[in-house]
C-alpha cells in the first residue's frame, strides 16, 4: 500500500480527540482545548481541530494532523508514527508488521549502549598501542641481550596484531602483560 494511502486510512480512521486523550493521557476541555505534552505546558494552550483531525499550540507553535502529533509526542518520524497508530489501533494498514514504541525505544538503547561500548573500545586500543609502543621503545634502550631480543619481538608482533584489531582481536591486559615483563627485567618504566 502507498504511503499517501496509507496516511489517508489512517487519518479516516482516527479521531485525533481520542489519540490525544489516548496518548498523552490528558482531558480536553469543551472548548476542544489541553495543556500541550509536546513541550510539556500547564495551560490550555493547545487548541485541537476535530473537524480537520488537526491541533496546535500557541506556545511551541507545533501544529499538523494526528499523526504529526504521535511523531512529536514519542519524538519518532512521521512514517514511524504511522505504523505506530496502525498497529496500536489494528488498522492493518501496513502489510508487514509495525515496530512498537517499546521496540523502537529499546532498539535506539541497544545502539547507543553499542556505541559506548566501541567508543570504551577504541579508547582501550588506543592506550594500550600507546602503552605497548613506550614499552617497546624503553626496551630498545636495554643492554642487548637474549630475553630484551625475545620480548621486543613479542612486543613487535603484538603491536603487528594490534593494528589488524578490526579482524584479529586479542584479549590481553596490556598493564598486566607490561608489569610481568618489567618483573622479568627487574626494571620499572613510568607510565
Amino acid at each position: 500500500m502507498m504511503c499517501n494511502d496509507a496516511r489517508e486510512r489512517i487519518l479516516q480512521s482516527l479521531n485525533i480527540t481520542e489519540i490525544i486523550e489516548h496518548y498523552a493521557d490528558i482531558t480536553i476541555d469543551r472548548q476542544h482545548r489541553c495543556a500541550c505534552p509536546i513541550h510539556g505546558g500547564k495551560n490550555r494552550n493547545l487548541a485541537i481541530y476535530p473537524k480537520t483531525n488537526s491541533f496546535y499550540c500557541f506556545t511551541c507553535g507545533a501544529g499538523g494532523d494526528l499523526i504529526k502529533f504521535v511523531a512529536k509526542l514519542y519524538d519518532i518520524t512521521y512514517a514511524d508514527a504511522m505504523k505506530k497508530l496502525d498497529g496500536d489501533y489494528n488498522l492493518g494498514t501496513f502489510e508487514r508488521q509495525h515496530k512498537t514504541y517499546a521496540t523502537i525505544a529499546k532498539e535506539q538503547a541497544q545502539r547507543k549502549r553499542k556505541q559506548r561500548e566501541a567508543a570504551a573500545f577504541r579508547d582501550y586500543q588506543l592506550f594500550s598501542y600507546d602503552l605497548l609502543t613506550r614499552y617497546f621503545k624503553w626496551l630498545r634502550r636495554q643492554p642487548e641481550n637474549a630475553a630484551t631480543r625475545h620480548d621486543m619481538a613479542y612486543i613487535e608482533r603484538l603491536l603487528d596484531k594490534h593494528l589488524d584489531l578490526e579482524e584479529n582481536p586479542i584479549q590481553l591486559e596490556i598493564k598486566a602483560l607490561i608489569r610481568a615483563l618489567h618483573t622479568k627485567h627487574r626494571k620499572e618504566v613510568r607510565q
